[in-house]
């Protein structure tokens, strides 16, 4: 779990699942007790859950393994990952005067941390990762009301995923690769994980009972740059997610994408 998303690059993302999720398909029908539930049977029409691999997580360790400095925060640097802690070992920094940079850096579960004494009052490790499963915006006021994601379908066209994340295991029914998805695009990514959580997952998620459909793709051909990018292939991707759509059951379709 990172300490933090970019924010910019999920918010669209988070406004289109709320109003595909947070505008009923049909009138609300008080149910009759004596009635089976319709839960219990859209399952048994809808395609069985397809994976076809477990990709291996990334190992973040290898990236900054033990900081010996402070490094000094640049505005004028087009870096997200400035203040990048993930899996670093901090154990042997000062950072008690370093509460700016702590706000703005990146770290996970794996982060080592030094002693408090060395830490900047008032800064919680767990406080600060807890703050930022919140996905904001008054959602989890929605969930409370059952606007949840509950029958709607949401697919993702993004990075490698790892499939056996704890926030959305339950909810993927696809998992699939492009073909481009070779090399190194065959390991993980921090961004398809983070995507997927921030739409489904169920602690950080905007719609934490959605299903969830995912492909996963690579560098469409090779591209270098924004350029070049060849999106004849996420072409190829979108009519996947629209023939999976059409095998799905009307109570059970992909809404967002």
């Amino acid at each position: 779990m990172l300490q933090k998303p970019h924010f910019i690059l999920y918010l669209i993302p988070i406004v289109a699942i709320l109003v595909a999720c947070g505008t009923p398909s049909k009138p609300v029908i008080i149910p009759n007790p004596e009635v089976q539930p319709p839960e219990a049977t859209q399952l048994t029409n809808i395609p069985a859950i397809s994976i076809v691999r477990h990709p291996m997580p990334v190992d973040y360790s290898l990236i900054n393994p033990h900081p010996t400095s402070i490094p000094k925060y640049d505005p004028n640097s087009n870096n997200p990952f400035q203040f990048d802690f993930r899996s670093s070992d901090l154990v042997d920094l000062d950072l008690s005067k370093s509460m700016d940079v702590l706000q703005i850096a990146d770290f996970d579960s794996k982060t080592q941390w030094p002693p408090s004494n060395k830490l900047p009052a008032g800064f919680s490790v767990q406080d600060t990762m807890e703050m930022g499963k919140d996905p904001g915006l008054g959602i989890r006021a929605l969930h409370t009301l059952g606007i949840s994601g509950k029958g709607v379908g949401i697919a993702i066209i993004d990075q490698t995923l790892l499939v056996d994340h704890q926030e959305y295991v339950n909810q993927i029914r696809v998992y699939e690769e492009a073909a481009d998805v070779t090399g190194g695009w065959l390991r993980t990514s921090m961004h398809g994980p983070a995507v997927a959580s921030i739409a489904v997952g169920k602690t950080v998620g905007v719609a934490p009972e959605a299903d969830l459909y995912f492909i996963a793709t690579g560098d469409c051909g090779g591209a270098a740059d924004i350029e070049s990018f060849d999106f004849s292939c996420l072409a190829k991707d979108v009519l996947r997610i629209i023939a999976i759509n059409l095998g799905l059951p009307e109570n059970r379709k992909i809404r967002v994408l």
